[in-house]
């Protein structure tokens, strides 16, 4: 009796019980890139220790919701991953994975771009799982719109935008001399049009991933070098909370 459905039963005029399922444990897939422009970092760490920093709290976290946690890394050099498992040891997998990663992705100088991670996230995620893209959103490419179209319908997609507040403003003017592989460059940061160039190049290209993501109502947030990830983290679920409640 204290399983009757007395709405459904009174609307049909026949007996009708509740039937309760116990409820499984979920994959979480954290897809980590460590692509050479997560490799930077003006504020207390670069980009790509800011993004292990969360992976770590978000696995631990799925660790002790009970949830299996998984990941992908991509970027150049690295074709890697690990399927998701539970517990202390399913998270510490993670953990260590993302320490190798980063060393080996160190070493190379191409950008891998993100379709190439969400082609393999569709073949290790199943129905029902949750998807965290953790990178600056720099390698987004014009093959990941579809792609996420197609893991947005089966799994909840969510995605934490790293960067350095040296991308969202210019340096102090002066002249400021860089070394990279094609070799020594300066750049004129006194020259206006310089500074305007430099922050309208940032933030066009995290302009085409948030786009990308608003027009599919996924859930995303902005984390910095320098922030805490329990912010981004904490972001994350009140929006989640939100769309919960409107639906």
């Amino acid at each position: 009796i204290r399983q009757m459905d007395w709405r459904v039963t009174a609307r049909t005029g026949r007996p009708h019980t509740k039937l309760f399922q116990e409820e499984r444990e979920r994959n979480v897939l954290l897809v980590v890139s460590h692509n050479p422009s997560m490799h930077f970092g003006t504020r207390v760490r670069f980009k790509s220790v800011q993004a292990a920093r969360l992976a770590a709290l978000v696995a631990w976290a799925a660790t002790l919701n009970g949830d299996r946690i998984g990941a992908i890394g991509y970027g150049p050099g690295l074709n890697a991953e690990v399927k998701p498992g539970g517990g202390a040891r399913g998270a510490l997998r993670v953990l260590r994975a993302l320490r190798e990663w980063d060393a080996i992705a160190a070493q190379g100088h191409d950008v891998v771009p993100l379709s190439q991670a969400l082609q393999r996230a569709q073949r290790l995620t199943r129905p029902g799982s949750q998807i965290v893209l953790l990178g600056d959103g720099f390698d987004c490419d014009p093959a990941s719109e579809s792609l996420l179209s197609l893991l947005a319908r089966h799994c909840d997609v969510a995605a934490i935008l790293l960067s350095d507040p040296l991308e969202h403003q210019a340096p102090p003017p002066a002249r400021y001399a860089l070394h990279s592989d094609s070799g020594h460059v300066q750049l004129d940061f006194a020259a206006a049009q310089t500074r305007e160039q430099w922050t309208q190049w940032f933030e066009a290209r995290r302009a085409r991933w948030i786009d990308l993501l608003r027009r599919r109502s996924l859930g995303y947030t902005m984390l910095d070098t320098h922030a805490e990830p329990e912010t981004a983290l904490r972001a994350l679920l009140e929006q989640a909370a939100r769309r919960r409640r409107a639906a």
